[in-house]
């Protein structure tokens, strides 16, 4: 990507160049070399690989790229499935399925940016709440959760606040405070329901996973 910024860029200056020397010298570079006509010819072909990326990647590599960084963690957190899970059946599922599907991507990546946000660190973040703080219609992540996640919304919800948890450990956040400091400011009401989720998702207790990085 960089080489073709690089090739737009020296492309440009050399039609500027071409153009400043044919006006102030009176050269002939259309008629003697095209010079100036190579040169935007270049661009346009440099500028055309930039804007439309699956010709500079392949279809197949461009599927990749954005596989990788647009939900490449919701996925690795089994948080959320690009490929429907459950066959869609219900009449009023299949009008919207068409409209959402399309827009799969970048609802997860929303919703991605919504957990780097920590937004879930609300103890009373609702569905309604997400969808107003992510401007994703409820009806789309009410079906994204019916029908290409595992979970239902009080699981997810769970489940990002023990992975948060986890980060939280490993960024040493109890050196300076405990666990039942930690489980309020993950939106977790008291320390017994955070212990039991930690539980139920890592299989061992805060207090283990804390001493295998101590």
């Amino acid at each position: 990507m960089i080489f073709f910024i690089t090739i737009v860029i020296l492309g440009v200056l050399r039609l500027i160049l071409t153009i400043i020397t044919d006006h102030y010298f009176d050269t002939l570079s259309l008629d003697e070399n095209h010079l100036w006509l190579f040169a935007i010819v270049l661009n346009v072909l440099s500028l055309t690989l930039l804007v439309n990326p699956k010709l500079l990647f392949g279809i197949d590599k461009l599927d990749a790229i954005v596989n990788d960084y647009s939900y490449v963690h919701l996925d690795r957190m089994s948080l959320f499935n690009t490929k429907s899970i459950t066959e869609v059946k219900n009449e009023k599922d299949l009008k919207l399925k068409g409209m959402i599907e399309s827009n799969l991507k970048f609802c997860l990546k929303t919703i991605q940016k919504g957990i780097e946000n920590s937004i879930f660190r609300n103890k009373n973040v609702s569905l309604t709440d997400l969808s107003e703080q992510l401007n994703i219609p409820k009806s789309h992540l009410s079906f994204g959760f019916k029908y290409h996640s595992p979970l239902n919304f009080s699981e997810f919800l769970q489940r990002v606040r023990i992975y948060d948890a986890q980060e939280m450990i490993k960024s040493d956040y109890l050196k300076m405070n405990n666990m039942d400091t930690l489980a309020p400011f993950l939106g977790f009401s008291s320390y017994y329901p955070f212990y039991k989720s930690f539980m139920k998702v890592t299989n061992c207790s805060p207090t283990e996973y804390k001493n295998n990085f101590d």
